[in-house]
């Protein structure tokens, strides 16, 4: 009887002395699961119990995975390419609304749906860093439309719109590109949205480029609200009908860059109409058009910037209205 229990202590000691062990056992030599992302954070679990808080960029691989990173707003990096093929919210879009940096890790991050930035209770930072972006939605008004009070930020990034309308729209918002390449296969790289009241675009050392192969009707950077700005540093922008149209606003500023028309639009100018229906130039600046949303005075500061476009009796290198 004595030993039975003499025995029973022994085991009893040794088990709690290995899961004292493991509970104290530095977390570099536990053998952790997969992170798991919920309301209150990340957390990685091992084996014997032990859960810590993970605070760095957690590594990911699966549309899964990256939903959950945009739902609660966790930091991710990629570990290989990822397809998002359907939207997170009621509707068929993408939807962020929380700060959250994505680092593509020279992967691409690829939308079968248009992306949306909403309006939130507060103003956030959306970034995409180091890789590819592919939209593939051809439907969409804009691949990505940043909503009230975001910012869209990228750098080192090359951003491929499939759109046949718009790569990205900004409506009381903002968008910095760095470093980057963004191209659309639409009427517009980045636009204004015309029922906003203010936006901002800034493009720092990048290329902004447009190609509608049919018609040859597309401008890669349009703005049409009374506020905000347009700001261009080191940069080449490059339209078939115009690269750059400004047609109201009165702080907008291009620096050290270049702004290529490259003629493929045939068709004549006609007359002032919506959008880029205006003269065909590599700057178009001002309004001749009876439409609220252009209805203010437009300034343009500029610094040793070039302009390009066809020698013909049809294309301006820049038309001031």
């Amino acid at each position: 009887m004595n030993r039975s229990r003499i025995l029973v202590a022994v085991v009893l000691f040794f088990a709690l002395f290995a899961v004292v062990s493991c509970d104290h056992t530095p977390p570099h030599e536990h053998e952790f699961g997969p992170c798991v992302i919920n309301g209150d954070g990340v957390f990685r679990s091992c084996a014997c119990g032990y859960t810590e808080k993970v605070d760095e960029p957690v590594a990911i691989s699966s549309e899964p995975e990256f939903f959950s990173a945009v739902e609660y707003g966790v930091d991710v990096i990629l570990k290989a390419d990822v397809l998002v093929t359907s939207g997170n919210g009621a509707d068929e879009y993408f939807h962020f609304a929380k700060d959250i940096e994505v680092d593509l890790n020279g992967h691409e991050l690829s939308f079968n749906v248009s992306v949306q930035l909403d309006k939130a209770d507060a103003p956030y930072k959306v970034s995409f860093v180091n890789g590819k972006i592919l939209s593939n939605d051809e439907g969409a008004i804009g691949e990505i439309v940043v909503s009230d009070d975001a910012l869209l930020y990228m750098k080192d990034v090359d951003f491929c719109s499939r759109s046949l309308h718009c790569g990205i729209v900004v409506k009381n918002s903002s968008v910095e590109i760095v470093d980057s390449k963004v191209f659309s296969f639409g009427s517009y790289g980045i636009s204004s949205d015309a029922s906003g009241e203010s936006s901002s675009i800034t493009i720092r050392n990048s290329t902004v480029s447009t190609e509608e192969e049919e018609s040859g009707d597309n401008t890669a950077i349009f703005f049409g609200v009374q506020n905000g700005y347009v700001e261009i540093y080191d940069s080449t922008i490059v339209g078939d009908r115009q690269a750059l149209v400004i047609r109201c606003g009165k702080e907008h500023f291009i620096e050290n860059s270049t702004l290529k028309a490259t003629g493929l639009h045939s068709r004549s100018f006609s007359r002032w109409s919506s959008g880029n229906e205006v003269p065909n130039a590599a700057l178009v600046v001002g309004n001749g058009y009876d439409y609220d949303p252009y209805k203010s005075e437009t300034f343009v500061g500029l610094h040793n910037a070039k302009f390009d476009a066809p020698v013909d009796d049809h294309y301006y290198a820049i038309y001031v209205y």
